[in-house]
This record gives structure tokens, C-alpha cells and sequence, in this order.
């Protein structure tokens, strides 16, 4: 693995808005418009927020590696993401597949 020591760590406004646009990408039935989550007070797309997220190599939290892993694992089509994601438990990757989902349309 990687040593981040010298990589910032992710700022917890956006690690906490992470989270939550992963429950939101979840929850999402793919009708109506992107899901939004707040950060800073402000209502943000979820793809706004994979974009925020994605410079940091931060692990992310099992409970967050494993909710990703899980809808990963619901499809076919995101098999390759689950993959990477098995390999590089980041935000960055995180990130990645979060990005590549909302596309999934």
C-alpha cells in the first residue's frame, strides 16, 4: 500500500458529504433529477461531490467501502467497478465509481 502521510487528508465537510451522496446514489430510483446532499449549508448533486472527493487517497471507512461493495455487487454492469474498488479502498476510487454510476442511467 501506498504511504498518503503526505497527501491531506480529506476535509471532514467533504468526507461527511460523501457519505451521504453514497446513501443518496443508493436510495436513488434513477426518476427525476440527480440527487443533491448538503454540504456547507448548500443543497449539491452527488456527482458534485464524487468530484470533490476524488484528489483524496484517504481510505474511506469499512461501513462506506462495504455500502459501495455491496451496491457494486447488485450488477453486472458495475462488476469492474467493484473490482477496483476491492483493490483501492480510497475516496479517490470511491469517487471513481460514484462518478461512473451516476452515468449509469
Amino acid at each position: 500500500m501506498a504511504d498518503n502521510s503526505s497527501a491531506p487528508a480529506i476535509p471532514a465537510n467533504i468526507r461527511d458529504a460523501f457519505d451521504q451522496a453514497v446513501n443518496e446514489l443508493i436510495a436513488w430510483d434513477r426518476s427525476g433529477e440527480e440527487p443533491t446532499v448538503s454540504i456547507d449549508g448548500k443543497a449539491t448533486p452527488i456527482s458534485t461531490i464524487a468530484h470533490l472527493a476524488e484528489t483524496y487517497k484517504d481510505t474511506m471507512p469499512v461501513n462506506l467501502f462495504w455500502r459501495l461493495a455491496n451496491y457494486a455487487n447488485r450488477s453486472r454492469e458495475r462488476h469492474a467497478a467493484a473490482v477496483k474498488l476491492s483493490k483501492d479502498s480510497s475516496y479517490a476510487t470511491g469517487a471513481w465509481c460514484l462518478l461512473q454510476w451516476i452515468g449509469d442511467i
